[in-house]
């Protein structure tokens, strides 16, 4: 459940850092809708991280907002 909670957060990361809570959830609902559909994998990992979805996935930039990450107070 953890790692699942780490991909979708670097989904909205990546995708949407800079839109709305609306926007964020956009992306979320993607995510979730192709979990439910049978031609994509079922888990947030497998669908965030498979081949061709996003294009930040194959080789995700370093994070530059650390604080948002809890990476420093």
């Amino acid at each position: 459940m953890l790692f699942s909670v780490v991909c979708l957060a670097q989904a909205l990361y990546y995708e949407a850092r800079s839109e709305s809570i609306a926007g964020k959830l956009m992306v979320a609902e993607v995510i979730y809708n192709r979990m439910e559909d049978g031609n994509f994998p079922t888990t947030v990992c497998e669908v965030v991280y498979q081949e061709d979805q996003f294009t930040w996935s194959d080789n995700p930039p370093p994070i530059k907002e650390a604080k948002l990450w809890g990476l420093i107070s």
